[in-house]
């Protein structure tokens, strides 16, 4: 091959070459880099080496190998070096069972002390303590009751007592007094819906102290010289604010259109009314059949 057949060859490979570059410095510690034009725009990655440190690392639009959270973060896991590959800051487990943390959102189990759910576990377990009742994704109490704050209990609503499940009015007739088949009823004229209250404790008359313990009043019983029943008049269903065949007190039950009634600190407090009524503002009004025409 002679001079001029092997400069042509070298003409034609550095035509070749135009398309790519090149980047070396022998003496230097900068970063060198190598890239093809047509592969630059068809992917968004690179390749760089590093020769003063032989640190090498990879990016590709959003791909990313840190915790985002930082090694002491309380929301997840960490290692040595600050980072847990198996790391989810999306669970809900996050929360170790050796501290719980109560929060209004979990349902359940009941915290005695307030009364809201807790984590245990680490998970939110819809579990009801003590008489409440899973209505849902929450503990409630059943109906007819209320809930005990202070003991975190359901409970029943003065006067009414639990029997079978259930609360219900609790019977007026106390243990240990007589009983008579012949009860006089208070008349409708007797019958209001405010009695009268003596800032909580209910005037006592030396014939109470007589017959009934300290926070009960002696009724009499049919006639004048019949028996005694001992009532407390601050829940009594019959004798609500006092003596119901006085002017005092009041039958909850003879208030026209009551279906269910109770007595609470010496006042009437209606449940339900009979049909034909509608209850508005603790009193049962008699609803209207008809229409009201135009």
């Amino acid at each position: 091959m002679n001079s001029k057949s092997t400069l042509a060859i070298l003409v034609v490979v550095t035509a070749s070459l135009l398309p790519y570059s090149w980047g070396f410095n022998q003496d230097s510690s900068e970063t060198q880099t190598f890239e093809h034009p047509s592969s630059a725009k068809e992917s968004q990655s690179s390749f760089s080496y590093e020769s003063n440190e032989s640190k090498s690392s990879y990016s590709s639009n959003q791909i990313s190998t840190k915790n985002q959270y930082g090694p002491s973060s309380s929301l997840g896991g960490s290692t040595e070096d600050g980072f847990d590959p198996e790391f989810d800051p999306t669970e809900e487990d996050t929360i170790t069972a050796e501290t719980p943390t109560k929060t209004i959102f979990c349902p359940g189990p009941i915290n005695t002390g307030t009364g809201e759910g807790v984590w245990i576990d680490g998970h939110c377990e819809i579990m009801c303590f003590n008489n409440l009742v899973l209505d849902g994704d929450r503990c409630t109490c059943p109906p007819t009751y209320h809930f005990d704050h202070k003991n975190v209990k359901c409970v029943c609503r003065p006067p009414l007592c639990e029997q079978g499940g259930k609360c219900i009015l609790k019977p007026s007739q106390y243990p240990g007094v007589h009983n008579s088949a012949h009860r006089k009823r208070s008349m409708p004229a007797q019958l209001r819906l405010t009695p009268q209250v003596y800032n909580g404790n209910h005037a006592r008359t030396s014939f109470d102290d007589k017959h009934c313990i300290s926070n009960e009043i002696a009724c009499r019983i049919g006639s004048m010289t019949g028996g005694v029943q001992c009532v407390d008049p601050t829940s009594d269903l019959e004798h609500c604010g006092g003596c119901s065949n006085t002017t005092e007190g009041i039958n909850c039950n003879q208030i026209p259109g009551v279906e269910n009634a109770g007595c609470n600190q010496s006042k009437c407090v209606i449940f339900s009314c009979k049909d034909g009524h509608r209850l508005v503002n603790n009193v049962c009004v008699k609803a209207l059949n008809n229409k009201r025409r135009l």
